[in-house]
């Protein structure tokens, strides 16, 4: 089981950044607009988290399977292409069948992009 754990232990780090941004942002919408955006915040934040959670379930079977990291990278960046027709259906779906805030299901998908950022400028402070 030779391979390079860079992306691993990433999207591990940022599924818990990812949590904790949901946290904050669910309570703040439950008690700002209402239980039905906190509840889309966190339905948001979940897709996000599992998605993180096969992409690096896949890099490592892939991994493991000794597939060429170019290989595992086309395959990783399809997906990951892929990912905003998820998002759009998941959001459809959510507010249609759930009947949940479509705000609150959109800032949950943007707590990613957030905790992208917050580890990014956590990173440039440490240095």
């Amino acid at each position: 089981m030779i391979y390079d754990e860079t992306f691993p232990v990433y999207a591990a780090h940022i599924r818990k950044i990812t949590a904790g941004i949901a946290v904050i942002a669910a309570a703040a919408a439950a008690v700002c607009f209402g239980l039905s955006y906190g509840a889309g915040v966190v339905l948001g934040a979940l897709f996000q988290i599992a998605f993180l959670s096969f992409l690096r379930a896949k890099y490592i079977k892939w991994s493991e399977a000794g597939r060429k990291p170019e290989d595992i990278g086309h395959r990783l960046v399809f997906y990951t292409g892929a990912r905003l027709f998820f998002e759009i259906g998941a959001c459809v779906l959510v507010t249609l069948a759930a009947g949940l805030a479509v705000f609150g299901f959109l800032a949950g998908l943007l707590s990613l992009t957030a905790a992208t950022i917050v580890d990014k400028v956590v990173s440039v402070i440490k240095e």
